[in-house]
């Protein structure tokens, strides 16, 4: 795959994958004089289907999301930039053909605005998180309707008064949405918190919490609703002595946390979005700065939110800034999008996931209901015990996988009398990094674990 699309000054923001295979990229490129949206459709391989640029000479328009509606239409999201003030929201949708449809345009009276994300729901009908820029300060959900027309707008005030901005909106099943972004906790002097909301079907706020140190900053870029119930963020914190560094948050359905992680690899660093996998596990997309040198990341996680691996992309010289986008393909692999460089719509696609090589179905929905797994000791010399937490007398199956996926040894298989497995590794088993994956039913776990001879 050719990693930089080939239209000068183009800038990608977003990517998502169409049922085919076929990947979509959207952002930014110059006309010359200000800036047009751009969407491209890609085959798997990299190679250019179409490229579709629409805009207004003296207004630059900057799109920053897509979103997939009914019959794989592609919608993407921004803002029109006219003298300065940011307005109105733009949505512009996309046929097969990259031929554009009714461009809609939204706007709040006297007042300019910028479009945070949007998404599809299944009905057709488009939720848009909006935040003016002037009063009123707080952020705006807006319905649309099928034919464009404003179903209702919501002013989120249970957010504004401890709102910094908002960054990420997702729907939920129940017709709702989820979000995320950064705030300030009620009460004077206190420090800026990473923000978690969601909203019912008619915009009403049935959830809203901060979390974060009293000492540091911390900020919400992405997030996912678990099918327990609870919540996974990602975003930055500023713990790590003054610079950003990558946090991920877990958090069960009554909003307290489970567990948090800390990325600091690079002198910076960002978590930008994260995608639940079809294993319970998660994958993050960010990126970071170390010397005169950008990066983009991926990092794989559990469940239980163990790294189970980590790489990085050199992306050029120039900081990204947090504007990455993230979507999983069909085959197995991960496809990345940034503007390196400040001009080139970079594109990388990496080879197959191996802990999705297992078996995992790769576009299945997640399961309704979560397994858990705990080893000790890990690292282990030989023999290790395996605790899960699965009915007596119920079916299990618990393999042993490397790197590669390839599973190198059952560990069990049969009807549990206990919820403890004892393990002895063979003889032959050489030290390294392994990783157990546990069945039972429907449901099913991966943990990592770590050989030492």
């Amino acid at each position: 795959m050719d990693p930089v699309l080939p239209h000068w000054n183009a800038r990608a923001r977003d990517v998502g994958v169409y049922s085919n295979g076929d990947i979509a990229v959207v952002g930014s490129v110059s006309n010359g004089i200000s800036f047009d949206a751009f969407a491209a459709r890609l085959d798997p391989n990299g190679n250019e289907i179409w490229f579709t640029q629409n805009g207004d000479t003296f207004a630059s328009e900057y799109i920053n999301h897509l979103a997939f509606g009914s019959n794989q239409t592609l919608y993407i999201g921004g803002y029109r930039d006219i003298e300065n003030d940011f307005n109105p929201v733009i949505v512009v949708p996309f046929n097969d053909n990259g031929e554009l449809g009714l461009e809609n345009s939204f706007r709040v009276p006297n007042n300019s605005v910028e479009l945070y994300d949007f998404d599809c729901l299944d009905s057709g009908e488009l939720l848009m998180l909006i935040q003016p820029n002037g009063a009123p300060e707080h952020p705006l959900l807006v319905k649309v309707g099928v034919n464009g027309d404003t179903v209702w707008t919501r002013e989120l005030v249970e957010l504004w008064i401890r709102l910094f901005r908002m960054e990420q909106l997702h729907k939920s099943e129940d017709g709702g949405c989820i979000m995320t972004g950064g705030g300030f906790a009620p009460g004077p002097g206190t420090p800026e918190n990473l923000l978690i909301a969601r909203c019912d079907s008619v915009g009403n706020v049935i959830f809203a919490r901060d979390y974060g140190g009293l000492e540091e900053r911390e900020y919400g870029r992405d997030i996912a609703l678990l099918p327990d119930g609870g919540y996974f963020v990602v975003g930055q914190t500023q713990n790590c002595e003054s610079t950003w560094c990558g946090w991920a948050l877990r958090v069960d359905a009554s909003g307290d946390t489970l567990w948090t992680h800390t990325f600091d690899d690079f002198a910076i660093e960002r978590c930008n979005r994260c995608i639940l996998l079809a294993d319970s596990g998660f994958i993050i997309g960010g990126d970071g700065r170390s010397g005169d040198m950008s990066f983009l990341s991926l990092t794989r996680l559990n469940y239980a939110g163990d790294v189970l691996w980590r790489e990085q992309y050199p992306a050029g010289e120039w900081d990204l800034l947090g504007n990455t986008g993230l979507a999983p393909h069909s085959s197995g692999s991960y496809i990345m999008v940034c503007s390196r460089n400040l001009g080139e719509a970079y594109v990388v696609m990496t080879e197959p996931d191996p802990l999705l090589s297992v078996g995992y179905p790769r576009t299945a929905p997640a399961v309704t209901t979560q397994m858990f797994l705990t080893t000790y000791p890990n690292p282990f010399n030989s023999t290790l015990s395996i605790s899960l937490d699965v009915p007596l007398h119920q079916e299990v199956t618990v393999s042993l996988y490397d790197l590669l996926g390839r599973e190198v040894d059952v560990v069990y298989r049969g009807r549990l009398s206990s919820n403890t497995i004892s393990y002895v590794a063979p003889a032959a088993l050489s030290s390294g990094v392994y990783f157990l994956r546990a069945v039972s039913g429907e449901r099913s776990v991966l943990g990592k674990v770590v050989l030492l001879k």
